[in-house]
């Protein structure tokens, strides 16, 4: 940083990386610096799928650190070189003592998941993320959503999980709270009340009366919205 070409860029763009094309040279280099800087660096063989670049490219870009320009770039036949950090020590002036260090290393780890293992989960996680005092675990945390799911089928635990964090916004979490099972309360709280219900489809062939049942549960369900957000959700 201190040689005058680097710039400091936020990490969790990684959340940002492609799932369903190849890397840009750029994506890639942003990629796998990425994985360096946190000590998890991957096979060729790895990035090669990740990336969906040839094997014989992913090499040339990590061994040889260089890359031609792809896409739309101009002179994409240019050949592109450049470095990757590799040595970390300069980090130990700034992680401070110790135990801080180890306990950030742990946040870290725990707040960064694979956008392709957990796709259905990252609106969910992105609310949980936000929440002051939350302590996001991605394996945890989907793993709680999955029992959520199967145990309340009717709820829709997105508009859930709005609620809440509207709701600690007046009443944050404390040091010692137990926010899962918060949460779980959140959803007994629903099915009992009948809140954040998922929204049911009418069809052509509904019968009359199923049909009459659902407009007013929607009507229900739009006095509900319609409450004080600090309320009992």
């Amino acid at each position: 940083m201190n040689e005058g070409n680097w710039m400091p860029i936020d990490k969790d763009l990684v959340f940002a990386l492609p799932t369903t094309r190849p890397y840009t040279l750029l994506e890639a280099c942003f990629s796998y610096q990425h994985d360096l800087t946190k000590g998890e660096g991957k096979s060729s063989r790895e990035y090669s799928r990740i990336w969906g670049w040839s094997l014989k490219k992913t090499m040339n870009l990590i061994r040889d650190e260089q890359g031609t320009k792809t896409e739309s770039a101009r002179d994409t036949k240019h050949i592109v070189k450049f470095r990757f950090i590799k040595d970390f020590s300069y980090l130990k002036s700034l992680a401070g003592d110790k135990n801080k260090k180890s306990r950030r290393q742990a946040s870290d780890t725990t707040n960064i998941y694979d956008i392709n293992i957990h796709k259905e989960y990252i609106p969910l996680f992105e609310i949980l993320q936000s929440i002051p005092g939350y302590p996001f675990d991605a394996d945890k945390d989907s793993g709680f959503l999955q029992d959520k799911s199967k145990d309340y089928p009717d709820v829709d635990i997105l508009s859930l999980l709005k609620n809440w964090k509207v709701y600690l916004l007046d009443k944050p979490l404390k040091k010692n709270a137990s926010p899962r099972s918060q949460l779980d309360n959140q959803f007994k709280f629903a099915l009992k009340f009948g809140k954040h219900r998922k929204a049911a489809r009418i069809t052509e062939n509904a019968p009359a009366e199923n049909m009459l049942e659902i407009i007013k549960a929607a009507e229900k369900e739009l006095e509900m919205e319609t409450t004080a957000a600090g309320e009992l959700i």
